[in-house]
């Protein structure tokens, strides 16, 4: 993968919490436009690379770049300067808020100008949401409670979006609208990491995966390739290790091939 590809690199990456550590000495490589996704048992430290990524979470060593600069232990005010969203899991809305007005909140690093000149833009990709717009934000179905926190991080038209169980209580004709989405994003440059739990569905649109086990890299290569990969399939699309199952092979280790 030449140096130029590169957007994301986690160098012998160690975080957690107080003194439990849960990614021990990771290290990977994300490529610039791509898709990729994190995968692995519970457990495994997906959640916790976004979480330290976007600031949340700051390492006890190694190094985190973004474009060759390192970020770790960045402020997430300035992680949002330099082009970083994240979409956690869950519900992250305020309920008695219009949606108008939850898309006002996740505008306000840009200024309230700029953030009413781009929310149309933003409704344009979500109708539904787009109809619901004076609406309190608490009455949403919970796909469209999804869609206005995917929409309220594209306000910022960030370069990364870090995006946490997308299709959590999602119907599957929205996970798909979700999904397309994303895909468009990627396709438009910006540069997609992501845990979701519909793994298989995850993987067909995704470019690269990332396999997790204990906090480190078991595993990284093309989504299409993992997705054909009986072996790999038992291992990570059931829900988590199997107890005994035989490791990965070794030649399925390591970074990607560019």
């Amino acid at each position: 993968m030449a140096t130029d590809d590169i957007c994301i690199e986690f160098d012998n990456v160690v975080a957690g919490y107080k003194d439990f550590m849960i990614l021990n000495n990771l290290s990977f490589k994300v490529r610039k436009g791509s898709i990729t996704l994190l995968l692995g048992p519970n457990g495994a430290g997906k959640s916790t690379v976004l979480k330290t990524l976007f600031g949340l979470l700051k390492p006890r060593q190694g190094r985190i770049l973004l474009n060759g600069e390192d970020i770790a232990g960045a402020t997430q005010k300035a992680l949002l300067a330099k082009g970083i969203a994240f979409v956690p899991q869950g519900r992250n809305l305020f309920g008695q808020l219009t949606v108008y007005q939850n898309l006002e909140l996740g505008g306000i690093t840009l200024g309230m100008k700029t953030t009413h000149a781009r929310i149309p833009e933003v409704l344009e990709l979500f109708p539904r949401v787009r109809e619901r717009m004076n609406s309190m934000a608490s009455t949403l179905s919970g796909g469209e409670q999804k869609q206005l926190e995917v929409g309220r991080a594209l306000l910022l038209r960030p370069k990364v979006l870090l995006i946490d169980e997308p299709s959590i209580g999602l119907s599957p004709l929205v996970v798909q609208d979700v999904f397309k989405l994303l895909q468009k994003l990627a396709a438009q440059g910006t540069t997609i990491l992501m845990v979701e739990q519909n793994v298989k569905s995850a993987l067909k649109m995704a470019d690269d995966a990332i396999a997790l086990e204990s906090g480190q890299l078991v595993l990284h290569k093309k989504a299409s390739e993992l997705l054909a990969d009986p072996n790999i399939e038992r291992l990570f699309l059931g829900g988590g290790h199997v107890p005994g199952a035989a490791a990965p092979p070794a030649s399925a280790t390591g970074v990607i091939r560019a």
